[in-house]
């Protein structure tokens, strides 16, 4: 029985990257250090950004999205996970994204205060999903259909190798999560880690069937195990006043 699950697979035992074999990229972000596991891409789709050092100061190196908000995507990766005679029942998929609000629009915020950090993930979460609830805006859900926060409450926090992350998680219909991982680089930047967690077709995210849940949520958790953000002396600097 063993060997046939070992030539065949199991939806019991769905398959995911054993994370801790792949050697750490070093991302250099303006001498703030962002190192990640180099994890071969397996997902159905094809990838077009790949880890590369960037000047985060420079508004060339970003995109602009609505109210002078720039965002660079830092890193993408997505991993199917396979059961039974290698059928494909589900993927996690990874985005990362270096959020930027460049100080001369944004002159009053600094990402090291919680709240400021918290304030624009509650923005960002309502520019993401309101649009599937009826009735809901800005500290509201409206009709629920959609859930994730919408007040400072509704989020957790989680610590991966000294650096502290706010997560906001969003569930739509009771199907496949999605966690976003933030934390501040600098005062006007912070590390946004979309983790999505999904099903195939014909496959429910919730089942007896396959142990979808815990392999997607196990590869997500391996994966921030093996994240590390050191910050620059500036960067340093600033946190240090904003929690004085």
């Amino acid at each position: 029985m063993n060997i046939l699950k070992s030539l065949l697979g199991s939806d019991s035992d769905l398959s995911r990257p054993d994370i801790k074999r792949f050697s750490d990229v070093v991302i250099d972000l303006s001498s703030n250090i962002l190192s990640l596991p180099d994890v071969k891409h397996t997902a159905m789709f094809p990838i077009s950004v790949f880890p590369k050092d960037s000047d985060i100061y420079d508004l060339k190196n970003f995109f602009e999205s609505e109210g002078n908000v720039h965002a660079l995507r830092v890193y993408e990766r997505g991993w199917s996970h396979k059961g039974y005679k290698g059928s494909s029942i589900g993927s996690t998929v990874l985005k990362i994204t270096l959020m930027h609000f460049p100080e001369r629009f944004h002159p009053k915020v600094n990402f090291f205060d919680q709240s400021d950090l918290e304030i624009s993930i509650l923005k960002l979460c309502n520019e993401f999903w309101a649009c599937n609830n009826t009735g809901a805006k800005l500290g509201s859900l409206g009709s629920a259909d959609h859930v994730y926060p919408v007040r400072s409450e509704d989020f957790q926090y989680q610590e991966f190798n000294s650096t502290r992350w706010c997560v906001a998680k969003s569930e739509y219909h009771h199907e496949e999560p999605e966690y976003l991982f933030a934390t501040p680089v600098s005062k006007n930047h912070y590390l946004l880690v979309d983790f999505s967690l999904q099903r195939h077709s014909g496959y429910k995210y919730y089942s007896p069937e396959h142990n979808l849940e815990e392999v997607t949520h196990q590869t997500m958790n391996d994966f921030m195990t093996r994240c590390v953000l050191r910050l620059s002396q500036k960067s340093l600097k600033d946190k240090a006043k904003a929690e004085a």
